[in-house]
């Protein structure tokens, strides 16, 4: 592999029918680098590597309404990286739809990321302020005796409020 800059994405994607052979439960995956042999001499030389856990889950677990948000957003990533940029926005929109109230905040944070990106700033705003709120409900049902609503924080809300003052001006 021939690097063009200082930073390169490697994506490595398997596909349905490869991911349908495999059993629910808890995954390690592993990458390693290893540039001692076959560089220029003044490359950097050695071995990196990383590793990271994933949960498979079963089809009706996946298919929970809770679940879906997480779905969506492996979905989402699934499709960009093969470049089906359309088909992970609508994966996204699709879960935002039909999201029971406090399950949705990380794919509205995505989509408000998404149209950003395109220009939609009065959506990005709504869905950033939407997301802010639903994440601020859903913490504090879980941690009632530790947090009160003023010291929950999540980058939602001040990109939210960026977003409201640059569309003011």
């Amino acid at each position: 592999m021939t690097l063009k800059s200082q930073q390169t994405v490697v994506h490595f994607v398997l596909t349905p029918e490869e991911t349908a052979l495999l059993n629910a439960g808890e995954y390690s995956i592993v990458a390693s680098f290893n540039s001692e042999r076959g560089s220029s001499k003044l490359s950097w030389k050695g071995n990196l590597s990383t590793a990271s856990r994933i949960f498979l889950m079963d089809r009706q677990s996946a298919a929970a309404p809770a679940a879906a948000c997480d779905m969506a957003l492996n979905s989402s990533e699934y499709f960009h990286v093969l470049g089906r940029e359309k088909e992970g926005i609508q994966a996204l929109d699709d879960a935002l739809k039909n999201a029971p109230p406090g399950t949705a905040w990380a794919c509205m944070e995505k989509r408000a990321s998404i149209a950003e990106s395109t220009g939609d700033l009065a959506g990005a705003r709504d869905l950033l302020c939407r997301a802010a709120s639903e994440f601020r409900a859903w913490i504090l049902t879980r941690k009632k005796e530790t947090l009160t609503p003023s010291s929950v924080h999540f980058p939602a809300q001040e990109h939210c409020e960026r977003l409201t003052a640059l569309l003011k001006k």
